[in-house]
């Protein structure tokens, strides 16, 4: 499909992620701009993978599809786990985010997975990549409430 799509990116970051005890990954150094994506390199469970361009430079941004912790409170129900410890636990964003953060901790960060260069926030504009590239699903069902 021809057309790129080209986003603003916002000037400001949350802080490190996840909001929660462990390790945290900080948020990709930009200055606000735009990214620019290319094209889909691949597609898995938890997301999508895109080659992408922020300030010149090449990248691969990977985005997550929502994460529903309904079918986790069911399960962990016995814990007593609050909605917001659920999420942190266990939305593939938040655990990818704490697996990085441990590696640059570790000083490992880029020898023991791929260099990691921090996490962006895009805004609500980011549906228009569905229309570009056709067919990505970005809500996830979860068990108990099926596509």
């Amino acid at each position: 499909m021809r057309g790129k799509v080209i986003l603003d990116l916002p000037e400001f970051s949350e802080g490190p992620l996840p909001n929660a005890k462990g390790p945290k990954l900080d948020p990709f150094p930009h200055n606000g701009g735009h990214i620019e994506f290319l094209r889909l390199l691949g597609a898995g469970e938890h997301g999508y993978v895109f080659e992408v361009i922020i300030e010149s430079q090449r990248y691969a941004l990977k985005m997550f599809k929502f994460y529903d912790p309904i079918g986790h409170q069911q399960r962990l129900s016995i814990l007593n786990m609050s909605d917001n410890d659920v999420t942190h636990q266990f939305d593939p964003f938040f655990a990818e985010c704490r697996a990085f953060g441990r590696l640059k901790e570790c000083g490992l960060d880029g020898d023991a997975a791929v260099h990691c260069y921090g996490y962006i926030i895009l805004p609500p504009a980011f549906k228009s990549i569905a229309t570009r590239f056709k067919a990505l699903i970005w809500d996830r069902a979860s068990e108990s409430q099926p596509f």
